[in-house]
């Protein structure tokens, strides 16, 4: 029980660390298109950085 909990966990982390890259990845192509970084864009861009170094340390302490 506790191993597919852990299992599932580890896939959810995996793939939300996967959509927070392709939405950094996104904004960077928008704001390009656009002419140039916004406030906002920087900090959702910020943001993002923040929430993928967390759920990475999570990852990394699932795997032990």
């Amino acid at each position: 029980m506790k191993i597919t909990r852990v299992l599932k966990h580890k896939r959810y982390v995996g793939d939300y660390l996967l959509n927070l890259r392709l939405d950094i990845l996104n904004i960077t192509i928008t704001a390009s298109k656009s002419g140039g970084l916004s406030n906002t864009c920087v900090d959702r861009i910020n943001h993002n950085a923040y929430l993928i170094r967390k759920y990475e340390r999570r990852k990394k302490l699932l795997n032990y």
